[in-house]
């Protein structure tokens, strides 16, 4: 569930289960056309439970516009996309319940303390949630998961990056998701911010066994925390493959690769003919 979304979700229609039964998300032949321009062409992917798999891109590869459609936010030109076999587009809100989507920096709300809006959304969850949805996580156990008890009575305006990417990992953890969608979470953090965000990632994936799909441009980012990367170029996933073994994919150097995905692509416009 999106921190946005949360405060005017709906109750929607579940739909039937048509993934693979091994696949947590399951991506085939997906196009997404912005008017006559086509951000994503033809993707076609699939996650297990328990996998962390980074998508590796530029900027403008179409990073986000997949991490939404599968978080629900965006619907597909065409193709077929199933997360826990339903159509994020239109799933309900047990399906909700089990996704939790951070999207870029978030900055509303920024007068409320961390605890007070973390408790809030947790009783607002409770009170709409259906037969089948979970119950809320205990807010001193998430602050306790993503090692801000100490920042419990501070303003989110107050957090610095690193702190405010973690509690958008939080409010994502309150319904007690089973898999996170997370798009760029690291972008412009520090190292030291961006250390502790990798810390908190592993001990999901380890400690909870959670389902774990992000996207960056850091192929060094890539290594430290992916079970897989799949290479992101010009709306097609070019390759998936082991960590170490991204760069050997493209037909250059380490440097020529780590040159790519620092700089915004210069592509040639695909446009509809």
């Amino acid at each position: 569930m999106t921190i946005s979304g949360f405060f005017s979700s709906e109750l929607k229609s579940v739909g039937e289960a048509a993934e693979p039964a091994r696949a947590v998300v399951f991506v085939q032949g997906l196009h997404k056309w912005y008017g006559m321009f086509e951000s994503l062409r033809g993707v076609d992917l699939e996650v297990t439970r328990g996998e962390v798999v980074v998508i590796l891109g530029p900027d403008g590869a179409g990073k986000t516009t997949l991490m939404e459609i599968l978080g629900g936010v965006r619907t597909p030109s065409s193709g077929v996309v199933k997360v826990f076999g339903e159509d994020p587009s239109c799933a309900g809100e047990a399906w909700h319940a089990r996704t939790g989507t951070v999207l870029q920096m978030w900055r509303e709300n920024s007068g409320w303390r961390v605890r007070d809006l973390l408790e809030y959304c947790a009783a607002r969850y409770a009170s709409i949630r259906t037969p089948g949805c979970p119950q809320p996580r205990p807010v001193g156990d998430v602050l306790e998961l993503v090692r801000m008890t100490g920042s419990a009575v501070k303003r989110l305006g107050a957090l610095h990056d690193g702190q405010r990417r973690r509690f958008d990992i939080a409010f994502s953890l309150i319904t007690r998701p089973e898999i996170l969608l997370l798009d760029e979470p690291t972008k412009d953090l520090g190292p030291a911010a961006r250390g502790e965000f990798h810390e908190v990632i592993r001990y999901l994936a380890t400690g909870e066994g959670m389902t774990i799909i992000l996207t960056t441009r850091d192929l060094a980012e890539a290594q430290r925390i992916g079970d897989r990367v799949a290479v992101l170029m010009q709306g097609r996933l070019v390759t998936q493959c082991a960590p170490a073994e991204a760069w050997m994919r493209y037909p250059g150097t380490p440097c020529d690769f780590r040159d790519l995905l620092g700089h915004n692509w210069k592509e040639q416009p695909r446009w509809r003919s």
